[in-house]
């Protein structure tokens, strides 16, 4: 499906921008943007109003976090690698800071909302100002809680509502959600159970890895039911974990064992970067890995190829080498498919830290602290 979602990003694109200039002013209180790099910025938001996140909700929860992406844990160190098109598009570091019934935060807002760095650069009036609060997809707070989303491709029955009658989470707003309120791990699943979780329509599920200095969690839905259970590994890619049978459609099932193998390297902070530089989402075009990621081209349509998971793999492999061969070219353009880990994370619990790396760039890395 990754090439349907492309197209649909740049129409959305069109549409929100348009909407921000011609309809609906700004009304989140943030500073303006501090570029870091040539697709890194830095805001801090006073105040967020949900209101231009749920006007267009219905839209952006149609648009896919991405196919890869991969979290582990290690003591007090957290790795995590974004993974989504190798494209134009911006993302920023999110200071949220503390008032009345909201921890204070600091994490990674993701590309999905078509955010240019033109946009962030030229266009302060941007509606997506409201929305970039919400498109934080890894992030820690005061409390030392952490919380990160993955995507899930599957067969299964999509997740409607988890707790109907209740307050609607989307899942896209989960993490939100767990670094303004959460101050234990177990308090985020707890609280998350008691909502009415809506998954997205177009790429289905979500899952999530939550966790602070005593415990870490994984949280899933499936079928309108909600689960969570202490991670087994400390690892999430993309594959339901708490269930016995692996889903159809699941990718990241190498990385899972690559981060698993050399788990030991995490236990620092510079060990914990090697060990994400490992399963850095570009390796998918190194046919020179062994074992090769095969399941991150299996189970899904991929540039207008069915991948089928009961189809011998040498089928595939011309294909796949003509895709490494176009990622060698490095042309960064939405349309083309290729995907790297536009950025790379490791939080640091007890200090309250974040450490991000850009671009699959491991030579410059930015630190934060609450």
């Amino acid at each position: 499906m990754k090439h349907k979602i492309s197209f649909f990003l740049v129409a959305l694109g069109v549409l929100l921008f348009g909407c921000s200039k011609n309809h609906h002013p700004v009304t989140s209180i943030h500073n303006n943007p501090v570029r870091l790099s040539k697709y890194l910025y830095e805001m801090t938001y006073e105040k967020y109003t949900p209101q231009g996140y749920i006007q267009f909700l219905n839209v952006l929860d149609q648009v896919a976090i991405g196919g890869g992406c991969s979290v582990v844990r290690n003591g007090n160190f957290i790795g995590r690698n974004l993974d989504y098109y190798y494209c134009e598009m911006a993302e920023s570091i999110i200071h949220i800071p503390a008032a009345p019934g909201r921890y204070a935060s600091i994490g990674v807002s993701s590309c999905l909302t078509d955010v240019t760095p033109d946009i962030l650069d030229r266009h302060r009036d941007s509606y997506y100002f409201d929305i970039i609060p919400y498109t934080v997809v890894d992030g820690i707070n005061e409390k030392g809680v952490f919380c990160a989303v993955n995507n899930v491709p599957h067969d299964c029955g999509l997740t409607t509502g988890t707790h109907p009658g209740s307050d609607t989470l989307y899942a896209s707003m989960v993490v939100r959600f767990v670094l303004d309120n959460a101050s234990s791990a177990l308090q985020a699943c707890q609280m998350l159970s008691h909502k009415n979780i809506a998954q997205n329509r177009l790429l289905g599920e979500m899952h999530y890895f939550i966790a602070d200095a005593n415990e870490s969690y994984i949280v899933e839905t499936i079928d309108n039911q909600f689960h969570y259970a202490p991670a087994p590994d400390n690892i999430l890619t993309n594959f339901h974990v708490l269930y016995g049978t692996p889903t159809p459609k699941g990718q990241g099932y190498e990385r899972y064992d690559l981060l698993k193998e050399h788990y030991a390297e995490g236990a620092t902070k510079e060990g914990m970067c090697h060990l994400m530089q490992r399963v850095k989402y570009s390796n998918i075009y190194d046919t020179s890995i062994s074992p090769f990621w095969y399941s991150d081209f299996y189970g899904e349509s991929y540039k207008g190829i069915t991948i089928d998971l009961n189809t011998p793999h040498e089928q595939y492999w011309d294909y796949i080498l003509g895709e490494a061969e176009r990622f060698k070219h490095g042309k960064r353009d939405i349309i083309e498919y290729l995907w790297i880990s536009t950025h790379t994370s490791v939080y640091d619990i007890a200090n309250r830290s974040l450490r991000v790396y850009s671009q699959e760039d491991y030579n410059h890395y930015w630190d934060f602290t609450l």
